[in-house]
């Protein structure tokens, strides 16, 4: 599939599944493994079905392929979510709910038990093509 690599997380897939009116698929996403992340992962990476998702969703949402590919994950096949405009962030489960971010404060919780450095390279999704092209810029001046 043309070395593309998507990049999500359970949480950010249920996050999306409530907001367009999935909180059972959303509850359901919660419970899955990276490596079925992973095949949510393959399946927005694949042409076809970016092509497919527009196809059954022509009005869809920004989010119409992310959104469809774990609806297809879970029921087999591509179907619009119960809703076309997303909930607002007030109207999530408490669980889900991203907190307002404080100065110096990460963005993302750690989880329970994980001990994260607190300086140096952290995890957490690659940079993106404009961000590394940067980078390099600055380097080379």
């Amino acid at each position: 599939m043309g070395g593309i690599r998507i990049a999500t997380t359970p949480v950010a897939l249920a996050r999306a599944l409530y907001r367009y009116g999935e909180p059972a698929l959303g509850d359901r996403a919660l419970a899955l493994t990276p490596d079925q992340v992973e095949a949510v992962g393959r399946r927005l990476a694949d042409p076809g079905f970016r092509d497919q998702a527009h196809r059954v969703w022509p009005d869809g949402p920004p989010d119409t392929v992310y959104l469809l590919a774990v609806v297809t994950y879970f029921n087999g096949t591509p179907r619009p979510c119960a809703r076309s405009t997303p909930l607002p962030e007030s109207a999530l489960p408490e669980h889900l709910r991203v907190a307002p971010r404080e100065p110096g404060v990460a963005s993302s919780p750690v989880p329970p038990g994980e001990v994260r450095p607190a300086s140096g390279p952290q995890p957490g999704p690659a940079p993106t093509l404009a961000a590394r092209l940067r980078a390099a810029l600055r380097r080379h001046r």
